[in-house]
């Protein structure tokens, strides 16, 4: 029998990839932690696959999700065909990749990595074509650990993680040096403000993420250290989408700085904190002893994407209405 293309071409991967991880747990609270997207991201894309085939693959239980007997079924072969896809890939990619150097790059998955991460790819890639790249994106303290364990030949790390490697043998490239800011969104009564105080935005109730981002909420204290600040009521929460659904829905504020955009920018109001010695942003780590050609290239691509002081339109303040 022949394939409904019109299936087929409304298919994506992303709902593939949800569907596989809402299936792994039942639940979409871990299905929308482990994908780092929101429960009504995970929820809708189920919604619009089942439309799609028009089979449920899910029964909603008191502990999260179940698959129907139809999901079953597609979990185990949809596994096979995404498994023989991704080896096909693989596959093929060493055949091309033979005999050209590897390199591994770790980067913290935050949602404007891509102000750093492109162009420094793409200068490196013009620079050395025969070289095999591949960026690896992950939790924060994921690609710490594979700095520490040699997992990576270099990886981005957010700066208020630098104090990790303090007593290693690592080599430091500053690639995004941002002031920290106070962030408030739409909603807050200060947002249409001409002029904002600094101190009474940081006198409001605070969102902050918990474990495993403790050395976050350090930074936090750092910078209000600094400043002269005391930080009042503090909401713990798990990952930066529900901090910005925090900020959208009551009058808080969180630290952060211009690279932080889980939510559209005109939603977003940053108090810049200019004269805090704390700085933010993404730096470059890697091993010292790691003097392998290919990272010294992408050190220098690194570092030259940091001269020209490309930060222009992360600084831009985000239109009023």
């Amino acid at each position: 029998m022949a394939m409904d293309n019109s299936i087929l071409s409304n298919l994506t991967m992303k709902q593939l990839q949800i569907f596989l991880a809402a299936a792994k747990h039942n639940n979409i609270t871990k299905a929308a932690q482990e994908l780092y997207m929101t429960q009504a991201t995970i929820s809708r894309n189920i919604e619009t696959l089942e439309s799609i085939i028009g089979l449920k693959l899910f029964t909603r239980t008191n502990r999260g999700v179940q698959l129907t007997e139809e999901g079953k079924q597609l979990l185990i072969e949809w596994q096979w065909a995404i498994g023989l896809f991704e080896t096909s890939i693989k596959n093929a990619q060493s055949s091309q990749n033979a005999g050209r150097p590897n390199l591994l790059i770790g980067d913290y998955d935050s949602t404007d990595n891509n102000m750093y991460l492109l162009p420094i790819v793409k200068e490196f890639e013009k620079r050395n074509k025969d070289v095999n790249l591949k960026i690896d994106k992950g939790p924060p303290l994921e690609i710490i650990n594979g700095v520490i364990e040699s997992k990576y030949d270099a990886a981005f790390i957010s700066r208020p993680y630098l104090e990790l490697f303090a007593n290693m043998d690592v080599e430091i490239t500053d690639t995004l040096n941002l002031p920290p800011s106070l962030v408030i969104a739409k909603g807050n009564p200060l947002f249409g403000a001409d002029d904002i105080d600094p101190q009474e935005v940081a006198s409001m109730p605070m969102v902050a993420m918990r474990q495993p981002f403790v050395l976050r909420w350090q930074y936090v204290e750092k910078v209000y250290h600094e400043c002269g600040f005391e930080p009042k009521e503090v909401r713990f929460v798990d990952n930066p989408h529900v901090m910005a659904l925090e900020l959208l829905r009551r009058p808080c504020v969180a630290l952060m700085d211009r690279s932080y955009a889980p939510i559209r920018r005109d939603e977003l109001r940053y108090i810049d904190l200019v004269g805090c010695k704390t700085r933010s942003g993404f730096v470059l780590v890697a091993r010292k002893r790691n003097r392998q050609p290919a990272i010294l290239g992408f050190i220098k691509a690194a570092r030259d994407f940091s001269s020209r002081q490309p930060y222009a339109a992360c600084m831009a303040e985000p239109k009023q209405e």
